[in-house]
């Protein structure tokens, strides 16, 4: 005590020496037997110059000006346990164990006597100073007092996560205070971010939106009423109190928004409601207020007009004017008819960004103009729901999913009809959480709530950190749009368990990466040293025995060890990192030989990961048999085989080689003689064809020669020329004849060709011009019914130029056609031969069964040795038709031989 006095512990009192006199203080030792004190387990100086000493039953504040010594009684006067607002500390637990014991820094363990202890707390177990508090355990809870002795809190069960009532010990490191129980370890959590729900402010816990009002008060809309936090006294008031005039159908607050002297309030179902702050009445509006209309979002423009957005009756603007008693109002034009999740203005383009769950409009508010943005996540069959449209500092844009993280935008216009997106932050839980409201900080941080905490983003776009429920959140997961900062750059989150408000300022970004350790290594057999373990190894050899080796590591993180997330790889063996969530084990079995390094990275409950993480050598040897110097000997002995095979082999190449040149020879003479035979058969097929050809050319041939001796006798005039043209009809035929398969056939286009050619050379005269038109196909047909079929043409054209046009005709057409067509079922070709001229025709008196003439004649024999018709089409005697069959000399369904 100051330069004179010198304090410390004999035995079980307290003893002072004033250094000046060297002697101890008498009437302090004899106060303290006085008192009866059982022993005193700490003291230390107040900041009035006393000495508070503590002890198993209760408090000792020692005077030395007064030289006096009192016994301090413990007095809760009935403070609620509750009382959170007033300091912002809770207790959160850890394990669920007994615990025991825990050795503080100086490896003293305070033992208190647990028959005695303070009269209305219960038996206290420990007791702990604690940035200069004093923390007290007992058999009922934990107590905190100051210096004064003045309670300050109580944490039990019901008001905290206190694993139990009973407190066993009490342990204080550097930074926190454990708390031991009879169901596990807790610790004491002191927050920068204050919670206010039911139990510390009396609001309702579901918090889901904010605003700051004219006045600088804080507005907090809940599912079940409306709070402002009065400037100055800090204490929330309901709109009922405030406003008792002022009543509301729906308590159900969805969004609020502040304009000028004005509040906006938008509910669940009634609709949108407008308070006049200073006279606390209601302000007209032509949007419908009724029981099916969902507000969703309230938003002021900087041109004096409002967006209304709703769930089920589309987006509204309203605009300021006046009722017909010349109060204010606002009337509303609908702009959109769509489920407005968001609207969210564009700082730098005077526009506004307007979204469902899976549409973005523009707003352009210079031309009064909407237009629809597609949105491209880059996924193949799913569109997330859009949750968040965050614009950056830099005036980029993030996009808020429900369920795959935060997307960029680089720039959204009405230029632009399709934004292609990319994703954020894939290595973090932002990835995967549904993320529900982003703010600015004054430092250009960005503060991002979501499904999994409140997530903080640096300036230059790099992910910080996370912070949870053990952060002092309201919990982990907060509502959808529910955040805010103020004027003063104070932030807001709200939560299904109150909301959070905090000056980011005071919140760190830094928090160091998770320690990785190896906690054990595993083999088919275990290590050969005994001494060595899991931290000093370095590098593990295994040899072919060893089928699997497991590895077990671990990150020292006792806040939140369950959220602590690991991945592994084996470089040389693993194509990519292997997440394997809180488990903390790798098994590789029958891994290849050859060298790998385990490398193993942790990410804590924070986001921050340990990239450089830890690594282990590991070199597989190969069996015995698969070593250099076997595959050396291996390879000796497929040399040696090779050379033997290869004597083996070339005395028998040899025996065989001379086999199979004999059969060679043999076969050659056999294919010789074969294709001898198919010659002479070939030869005879044709032979065959010829002699068909000729038997049916020498048949019509003398069938034309009888028939014009039989009319010549009967007075027709049969001059040699007519005999000479008739058998030039047998040599054109010889040009037109081709070989095909071993079968004769012809082209009587060609045929027709030459014919038409040579007959109008012969009838040509001055004047006359002689036109054929040969609709012949350029197929062929076999040679034994194409004779018929070309003396048939031939006759007919010879008799249309000498009978069928008058002299003084000057043009003269003939047409002859043949069409086919396949009948698979008989396997044959319909043939029909069209002969046409536009002469005077043949006369009705001639029949074709009854000719009266050689050509007539010649044209029946022809048609009868085809076993066809003959006939006219149509009744005139200008269209002659010939029918008749072909047998198939094809296979069946392939198209003619041409």
């Amino acid at each position: 005590m100051g330069n004179s006095l010198l304090v410390y512990k004999e035995d079980r009192f307290l003893k002072v020496v004033d250094t000046s006199i060297s002697e101890s203080l008498k009437w302090l030792d004899s106060a303290q037997t006085s008192l009866g004190i059982s022993k005193i387990d700490r003291f230390y100086k107040t900041s009035d110059n006393r000495i508070l000493a503590l002890t198993s039953d209760g408090f000792l504040r020692i005077d030395f000006l007064s030289k006096s010594i009192e016994r301090l009684s413990v007095d809760l006067d009935n403070k609620s346990l509750n009382d959170r607002e007033r300091i912002h500390i809770s207790v959160e637990s850890l394990f669920s164990s007994e615990i025991n014991s825990m050795i503080n820094e100086s490896s003293n363990r305070t033992h208190a006597n647990g028959d005695r202890g303070f009269s209305n707390i219960g038996s206290v177990t420990d007791i702990k100073i604690f940035r200069g508090l004093i923390f007290v355990g007992t058999d009922s809870g934990l107590f905190i007092f100051d210096e004064q002795i003045r309670h300050l809190y109580t944490f039990k069960r019901e008001n905290s996560s206190l694993s139990n009532d009973h407190v066993t010990r009490l342990f204080v490191d550097n930074e926190t205070l454990w708390i031991g129980t009879y169901e596990g370890l807790c610790f004491l959590l002191s927050s920068n971010f204050q919670t206010i729900n039911s139990v510390s402010a009396g609001i309702n816990d579901e918090v889901l939106i904010f605003t700051e009002d004219y006045f600088s008060n804080i507005w907090v809309g809940t599912y079940n009423g409306l709070y402002v936090i009065e400037k100055g006294a800090g204490h929330h008031v309901n709109l009922v109190e405030l406003y008792p005039e002022f009543s509301l159908p729906d308590f159900r607050i969805m969004s609020i928004e502040s304009v000028a002297e004005e509040l906006w309030i938008g509910t669940r179902s009634s609709g949108l409601h407008i308070l006049d702050l200073i006279t606390g009445t209601k302000i007209h509006h032509s949007v419908a207020n009724n029981d099916n209309f969902e507000i969703t979002k309230i938003q002021h423009l900087p041109n004096e007009t409002t967006l209304i957005g709703s769930y089920n009756n589309g987006l509204y603007r309203l605009d300021p004017g006046y009722d017909e008693s010349g109060g204010k109002s606002y009337g509303a034009t609908k702009l959109l008819d769509i489920k407005v999740t968001l609207i969210e203005p564009i700082k730098s383009k005077n526009s506004v960004l307007i979204g469902t769950e899976n549409k973005l409009f523009f707003y352009d508010l210079k031309t009064d103009t909407i237009s629809e943005i597609e949105v491209d996540f880059g996924l193949d069959d799913i569109t997330p729901i859009m949750t968040v449209i965050h614009e950056t500092s830099e005036g980029a844009f993030w996009i808020g999913t429900q369920s795959h993280g935060v997307y960029l935008a680089d720039m959204l216009s009405p230029s632009e009809s399709v934004i292609n997106l990319k994703p954020l932050f894939e290595d973090t839980l932002l990835s995967t959480s549904a993320i529900y409201s982003a703010e600015i900080d004054n430092n250009d941080r960005t503060w991002v709530s979501g499904s999994e905490g409140l997530f903080l983003i640096l300036a230059d776009g790099s992910f910080a950190r996370r912070f949870t429920k053990l952060d002092g959140l309201q919990g982990n997961k907060f509502n959808f749009g529910s955040s805010f900062k103020d004027s003063n750059g104070q932030l807001f989150f709200g939560g299904s368990r109150g909301y959070n408000r905090f000056n980011p300022d005071s919140i760190t970004a830094y928090i160091p990466r998770p320690a990785i350790g190896f906690t054990k290594v595993t083999l088919e057999k275990s290590i050969n040293n005994p001494k060595l373990i899991a931290k000093d190894l370095q590098s593990i050899i295994l040899s072919h025995k060893d089928h699997f080796i497991t590895f077990e590591f671990s990150a020292l993180e006792l806040i939140d060890p369950q959220s602590t997330r690991y991945r592994y790889k084996l470089i040389g063996f693993d194509p990519d990192w292997i997440d394997i969530g809180s488990r903390r084990t790798a098994t590789y079995t029958n891994l290849p030989a050859g060298d790998f390094e385990f490398r193993v990275q942790a990410v804590n409950a924070a986001g921050v990961w340990n990239r450089e993480g830890i690594t282990m050598d590991l070199k597989v040897k190969p069996a015995p048999w698969l070593t250099g110097w076997a595959f050396t000997l291996y390879g000796i002995l497929v040399v040696m085989l090779i050379i033997i095979w290869h004597r083996i082999y070339r005395a028998y190449a040899i025996k065989d080689e001379a086999l199979r040149h004999a059969k060679k020879m043999q076969d050659i003479a056999d294919r010789y003689a074969d294709d001898l035979q198919e010659q002479v058969e070939f030869q005879g097929k044709l032979t065959d064809s010829f002699h068909f050809y000729n038997k049916e050319l020498l048949a019509r041939a003398y069938e034309g020669i009888d028939a014009g001796l039989v009319f010549s006798l009967a007075g027709e005039d049969l001059s040699g020329k007519r005999l000479l043209r008739r058998l030039r009809v047998f040599d054109l035929l010889q040009d037109a004849l081709y070989y095909h398969g071993e079968q004769l056939y012809a082209n009587l286009r060609t045929f027709t060709d030459h014919l038409a050619a040579y007959l109008e050379g012969y009838y040509g005269e001055a004047g006359r011009k002689l036109t054929v038109i040969n609709d012949i196909p350029n197929d062929v047909m076999p040679a034994a019914h194409a004779v018929s079929c070309a003396i048939i043409i031939a006759e007919c054209l010879d008799n249309s130029l000498a009978h069928a046009f008058p002299a003084e005709k000057a043009a003269c057409f003939v047409r002859i056609g043949l069409t086919t067509t396949a009948e698979p079922i008989m396997k044959k070709d319909q043939v029909v031969l069209h002969y046409q001229d536009n002469g005077i025709g043949i006369p009705t008196g001639l029949a074709f069964d009854a000719p009266e003439s050689g050509g007539m004649t010649i044209i029946a024999s022809a048609v009868a040795s085809l076993n066809g018709e003959i006939g006219f089409e149509e009744n005139s005697r200008t269209n002659l038709l010939v029918t008749f069959q072909v047998p198939w000399t094809r296979e069946p369904g392939s198209s003619p031989i041409t």
